[in-house]
């Protein structure tokens, strides 16, 4: 009788242990899956900076949207660890039409163009009864950090100020 306790409690070991095996089999075919779509999606980014055509693109994209560019300025870049971010500061007047248009067109462009906040200031238009809208917006575009780049001992500094 002990023999036979034993046996089943063995066997019912071993399928617990068969099942946890293949969730881990399955588990680090995943993992894979989605290393494999990640390295992907970062060879989609721009290993190069191409800022002189986004300008332009955010330029042209403003126009046609009938905004009033005023200022298109850059800031510092932000060195991350697959990736570096580069701000872009976007000063524009405008009517709210034109603004929805403008970030719908940003949308659309094929390099990635993240807004991450804005400002809209109002005051009475010199030559109508329509208000003036200024629009002030923060945003930023991404590229790809190559393989060198990443294991090279300056690159693995971070964004001042954090730890």
């Amino acid at each position: 009788a002990s023999l036979k306790v034993d046996r089943e409690m063995y066997f019912q070991e071993f399928q617990e242990k068969q099942t946890k095996l293949a969730g881990a089999e399955q588990y680090a075919h995943q993992v894979q899956e989605i290393d494999k779509k990640f390295q992907e999606q970062l060879q989609q980014l721009p290993k190069e900076s191409e800022i002189p055509g986004l300008v332009d693109d955010l330029n042209r994209s403003g126009r046609i949207a009938g905004l009033d560019l005023r200022d298109i300025s850059l800031g510092a870049e932000v060195r991350k660890e697959f990736f570096i971010e580069q701000p872009i500061s976007i000063t524009a007047k405008g009517d709210f039409h034109s603004y929805g248009r403008f970030i719908q067109s940003i949308s659309a462009l094929p390099r990635i163009v993240t807004i991450q906040s804005f400002n809209i200031e109002s005051s009475k238009g010199l030559n109508s009864d329509l208000p003036e809208v200024t629009y002030s917006i923060n945003a930023s575009t991404y590229r790809y950090l190559d393989s060198k780049a990443t294991a090279s001992p300056t690159a693995q500094t971070t964004e001042a100020g954090s730890q």
